[in-house]
């Protein structure tokens, strides 16, 4: 059985807005960083420092959520596995077998931990998605984390369906089937 869970446009258009809304204030540090001495740091310096650093960020998330308008389906969850297309820098399939803990994180994320240290760069992954994943979690080497914030549904729902998925694969992997006797053996049996 096969689950899909859905992009939230209105949530893509509003996140949107708010990154043109902080890179613009990101900017404006840049264009006039005197503004800003007595209120945030002590320079010009400083101002514009901050400034093309916040800008830098903040056109890099405009350009991750604006990646995600296209996409229909966010994640797609399945017994052996399930695919992570929740944001721009997601790294796609993850078989169950792979992961180890499985916990909430915060109010809106869930992290996934690996059982070893897994390559989540693939050879066509860009500066950006590597930038974005270090940016979003630092111990992206270790583990994911996937948030519900462009999702159709909450983070309860969202993740009692992970689990449910992930402990079904994990009854399955540790379920003992009985053995078929082999034809030698069952016709030592018959005689």
């Amino acid at each position: 059985m096969e689950e899909r869970i859905n992009f939230d446009k209105k949530r893509i258009i509003l996140g949107i807005l708010l990154a043109i809304v902080f890179l613009r204030l990101s900017v404006w540090f840049i264009l006039e960083p005197e503004r800003f001495m007595r209120n945030f740091l002590s320079s010009e310096t400083k101002n514009v420092i901050f400034g093309i650093v916040a800008s830098v960020f903040f056109l890099a998330g405009l350009y991750s959520i604006v990646m995600l308008l296209p996409r229909k389906c966010a994640i797609i969850i399945c017994e052996e596995y399930i695919i992570d297309r929740s944001r721009y820098e997601a790294i796609g399939k993850i078989r169950w077998d792979e992961i180890s803990k499985i916990q909430r994180l915060k109010k809106k994320s869930i992290q996934f931990f690996f059982k070893e240290e897994k390559r989540i760069q693939s050879p066509n992954d860009n500066l950006l998605k590597k930038f974005l994943r270090w940016a979003h979690n630092w111990e992206y080497k270790k583990s994911i984390i996937i948030s519900s914030v462009f999702l159709e549904c909450d983070i309860d729902t969202l993740e009692m369906k992970i689990k449910k998925a992930y402990r079904k694969s994990r009854y399955k992997k540790n379920k003992v089937l009985p053995k078929k006797p082999s034809p030698t053996q069952d016709l030592l049996n018959k005689t």
